[in-house]
């Protein structure tokens, strides 16, 4: 049974403007059930699902809007779908990574770095050592003349004993 989508809007905004956002997220979803393509929708469910705090929900819808963007070519919208994940869950390893990708295929280099050293950070303070090694040597790689990830790559090989690689 086809939806008549201006209704489902119109009612999802009423929601919206009682504050009822789980109502809202429930009329979009109408929506997405019969265009599962529908990527701005999703969007605004991710959206909604962050007012109403549902940080893991809100996550989860981004990661899915980024991955369509992802697949379709649009990588600077991409990017903008992982900072709204990131807004919602900032230690997200697997969003910045990603992320980190995405700068470094759009050539913004210096926002993979601070990504990739992001993700150091965080394995560190989870004492994922090896991990950040990891992490640093993907930067250094990206960026071989760069002091500060080559300094960072060999700080994570000292904590981890290996001192001829640092």
């Amino acid at each position: 049974m086809a939806i008549d989508r201006n209704k489902v809007t119109a009612a999802a905004q009423k929601y919206i403007q009682k504050g009822a956002f789980t109502k809202a997220i429930k009329e979009y979803k109408l929506i997405m059930k019969e265009f599962p393509d529908d990527v701005r929708t999703l969007l605004k469910i991710g959206d909604l699902e962050a007012r109403a705090g549902l940080p893991a929900d809100a996550a989860r819808t981004y990661n899915e809007v980024a991955d369509y963007y992802v697949a379709h070519g649009f990588f600077p919208k991409a990017v903008a779908a992982y900072k709204l994940l990131l807004g919602v869950q900032p230690d997200n390893v697997d969003a910045k990574l990603r992320l980190a990708d995405l700068h470094y295929q759009l050539g913004l280099l210096r926002d993979a770095l601070a990504n990739f050293a992001d993700v150091a950070s965080i394995y560190m303070q989870r004492g994922q050592n090896d991990l950040a090694e990891q992490s640093y040597a993907r930067a250094a790689e990206l960026a071989p003349n760069s002091f500060d990830a080559h300094y960072h790559l060999a700080y994570a090989r000292q904590l981890l004993g290996k001192l001829d690689l640092a």
